[in-house]
């Protein structure tokens, strides 16, 4: 398994963009694909059983059929020993990336280079829409640029659907008094509204966590013991999410 070395890209989100280049020496080499992840740790553990063909991908993954049938018919199961693409972080101040799909339309898919398609480009569209839509935060209509931050999440987990009735906004405010706290808000809030999709609704509307801390104390005998005990639960009500 090998990679190559580029220069870190600067993190605009939680993820980035990297391109995956076919290390092939002797056959006919893929196009270079792109694929939004957090590290490329994450890019090996998310598409090689995708490759294999023993998983499909998940609905907010949203992979391109096309692109992974081109690289499942020429890497098959039975031939992929180790990860088939070198994985090159790419520098979006450095390097411009390809077009992206305009829709989710086969047309639209079946040339992309994109594998995956859950990514900035959706997300920049929904907050275009979004403001499209005059939306009045604290009686003022909302303005991207006074935000560090505009987290929208889609109730349906379908991110081209940007009808109002399906989107939660997050927001964190650049005029913050605490920024750093405004921003851990808003990501917390945005992942419990995930959090919530991946729930079946017959399971209880409040999730609870056990928090434990490390206990150091003195028995009877006068003999230390250390032990993890159980300080509390975290209750989140998730009822607003629904």
């Amino acid at each position: 398994m090998k990679y190559i070395l580029a220069e870190e890209p600067e993190k605009l989100t939680e993820k980035y963009w990297v391109k995956l280049v076919d290390n092939d020496t002797k056959g006919e080499k893929l196009p270079t694909y792109y694929f939004y992840a957090v590290s490329k740790d994450e890019v090996i553990k998310s598409l090689t059983p995708q490759i294999k063909g023993t998983q499909t991908g998940t609905f907010k993954q949203g992979l391109n059929r096309f692109a992974l049938d081109k690289i499942r018919k020429k890497y098959k199961t039975a031939d992929l020993t180790d990860f088939p693409f070198d994985i090159v972080p790419v520098n979006e101040k450095q390097e411009k990336l390809p077009e992206k799909p305009k829709d989710m339309s086969d047309e639209s898919l079946k040339n992309s280079l994109y594998l995956t398609l859950t990514d900035r480009a959706l997300r920049s569209r929904a907050l275009s829409d979004v403001v499209s839509y005059k939306v009045i935060v604290d009686g003022k209509e909302l303005n991207p640029a006074n935000y560090n931050s505009i987290l929208i999440h889609h109730k349906n987990k379908h991110e081209n659907d940007n009808n109002p009735e399906n989107l939660i906004i997050f927001t964190a405010k650049s005029d913050s008094a605490d920024k750093i706290i405004d921003q851990a808000l808003c990501n917390i809030g945005h992942q419990l509204a995930h959090a919530t999709n991946n729930f079946t609704q017959n399971i209880s509307n409040v999730l609870k966590l056990p928090v434990y801390g490390h206990i150091k104390s003195t028995t009877e005998n006068g003999e230390e013991q250390e032990h993890w005990q159980q300080l509390g639960i975290i209750a989140v009500t998730m009822e607003g999410f629904k």
